[in-house]
């Protein structure tokens, strides 16, 4: 069953993004006070636009943002 879907960008990691996991665990799922978040178009904390680059700021407001659809399993 879906728990929700959302659109997450593309460019957007953090160290979990590297870690071997399996398809339900995916490392988009959680969200983290504690992850660092970096953008590989700069590969620095913020984006193109010079603002912070996170799973809540890294929308369709910012011009950068490409999305990347990722659906979360209950």
């Amino acid at each position: 069953m879906l728990k929700n879907l959302r659109s997450d960008c593309e460019n957007i990691r953090t160290k979990m993004s590297y870690i071997d996991i399996n398809e339900e665990d995916n490392w988009r799922s959680e969200s983290s006070c504690t992850h660092q978040y970096w953008c590989l178009r700069t590969m620095n904390s913020s984006g193109p636009d010079n603002n912070l680059v996170s799973p809540a700021t890294c929308n369709l407001s910012r011009n950068c943002y490409k999305a990347s659809v990722f659906i979360e399993k209950k």
